[in-house]
C-alpha cells in the first residue's frame, strides 16, 4: 500500500505539504493523479506479507 505526499510548487520550494490517505488496497494496482499545481515530494509505503 502506498500514500503520496503532494506539495504546491512555488519558486521550486515545497510548501503546504500533506500526505494523502492510502491510494491503493493490499495487493492491488496503484493509480494516482497528481492534483493541478502540485508535485510529488515523497512516497510512503507499508508492506505486510500476511495481506
Amino acid at each position: 500500500r502506498f500514500m503520496m505526499r503532494c506539495c504546491k510548487v512555488a519558486n521550486m520550494s515545497p510548501n503546504h505539504c500533506s500526505y494523502t490517505g492510502f491510494v491503493n488496497e493490499w495487493d492491488k494496482d496503484m493509480s494516482f493523479t497528481v492534483p493541478d499545481r502540485k508535485a510529488i515530494k515523497g512516497v510512503y509505503s507499508v508492506h505486510d506479507n500476511t495481506k
